[in-house]
């Protein structure tokens, strides 16, 4: 998903990325990708034993990295650090001239399943407002860039209302 992100972003003349990661540290992207180049093979190795193991992808990945013991402050256990890192990756597997840009995640976990912050919320707490209360409107709207609002009010005038995950997904599959 990263590979092809990115590779739209360069395309289109983005000059620049910035996500949020529970690292706030670009340098600690770099140099973890550094360090996976040059152990890469050794990595591949380990995530392809820990999968025949039973281990999902995901799980394997963070265990084959905390095998190899690096010397990175950056832990890909979390997951808006493991995206962030695919980013930067995909950023320089495709030698894109995007310049990549983090900012540390104070508040709003990636799992967090409420808003409780005036300014900032995971996409898990806004999509359990927009699924469990009738007037969650002004909370979402005050967390969430206008035109993604703008976007997902008028989905919500014409089909009245989400009744489940999926029709949350049908929109982000036609509205992006």
């Amino acid at each position: 998903m990263q590979l092809g992100a990115i590779a739209i972003l360069t395309e289109i003349g983005t000059d620049c990325l910035h996500f949020g990661s529970e690292s706030g540290s670009i340098k600690d992207f770099q140099q973890l990708l550094l360090f996976m180049q040059e152990h890469n093979e050794q990595w591949n190795a380990l995530v392809k034993g820990h999968m025949q193991q039973g281990y999902s992808y995901p799980k394997a990945s963070a265990l084959a990295f905390k095998s190899l013991h690096t010397q990175t402050e950056l832990s890909l256990e979390q997951p808006n650090n493991i995206l962030g890192y695919h980013y930067v990756k995909a950023i320089a597997d495709q030698r894109s001239s995007i310049k990549p840009y983090t900012t540390k995640r104070i508040t709003a976990g990636y799992h967090d399943r409420t808003i409780t912050s005036p300014t900032i919320a995971s996409a898990t707490s806004i999509r359990e407002a927009i699924m469990g209360q009738d007037d969650a409107s002004h909370q979402i709207q005050q967390v969430m860039p206008e035109a993604s609002f703008r976007e997902l009010s008028t989905y919500s005038l014409k089909h009245k209302r989400f009744t489940s995950g999926n029709c949350i997904s049908r929109f982000y599959n036609t509205a992006f």
